[in-house]
């Protein structure tokens, strides 16, 4: 996540194309076919919202989760963080980043967005948002739900993105993919983090907390 706008120093890695990003065979997804029509998924989501639910001690943050319609299914996109950031070395997320200035929620979400992959405003169709929940970086982050027409034409910031990684939904609602474990923080306080392993890649932590929040709305009755 990038906390403020600004301009890139010069020096900077460029930002490259993200065509040709390699997507696993439909042989390899789950054998149903889920597509979810857009008006089911708003009814089952909460309304789109640009207003901040802040906490006095916690900094604002704002994600897109974003669908994306593939051949047979709807998939789920996350950038791949690169392995040399100082925070969230190498993890998955959804694009975003902390509040800048006065900026709403969804402004705040899809600004980062196309900073970080090229995403216009144009090409998202909001389809809700989800209960915000508290990193353990101290942001209060707010989530809405979009969906996008592709990633073929999306633009990595190649100082931040490392590359983009899609998963279908049907592979996230296999429960038997999730676990959850005991991880530790500075202050030893002990939480159950959920995980979940696809293709070499694993999706933990508060993104993959609010991954299951997205499928608990739009698959019910699914829980992991």
């Amino acid at each position: 996540m990038r906390g403020k706008r600004g301009t890139r120093a010069r020096g900077e890695r460029p930002r490259r194309n993200a065509v040709g990003l390699p997507l696993e065979p439909l042989t390899r997804y789950a054998p149903r076919a889920l597509h979810l029509e857009d008006s089911t998924i708003r009814d089952r989501l909460d309304p789109p919202s640009g207003v901040w639910r802040s906490h006095p001690d916690r900094r604002d943050a704002a994600v897109l989760a974003p669908i994306v319609a593939q051949s047979t299914h709807d998939s789920v996109l996350f950038t791949k963080r690169r392995e040399d950031l100082k925070h969230h070395a190498g993890e998955l997320s959804f694009p975003g980043g902390g509040r800048d200035g006065d900026e709403n929620v969804i402004e705040c979400a899809l600004r980062e967005c196309h900073e970080e992959i090229g995403l216009e405003r144009t090409s998202v169709e909001l389809l809700g948002s989800l209960p915000e929940r508290m990193s353990i970086a101290g942001y209060q982050v707010h989530v809405t739900v979009g969906r996008i027409a592709g990633v073929e034409d999306l633009v990595l910031d190649a100082n931040e993105v490392d590359r983009l990684v899609v998963i279908p939904v049907p592979e996230l609602l296999k429960p038997e993919q999730w676990e959850y474990r005991d991880l530790e923080d500075s202050r030893r306080r002990r939480w159950k983090v959920p995980f979940f392993d696809y293709d070499g890649e694993t999706l933990w932590g508060l993104t993959a907390r609010f991954t299951l929040d997205l499928l608990e709305r739009i698959a019910p009755p699914f829980t992991a």
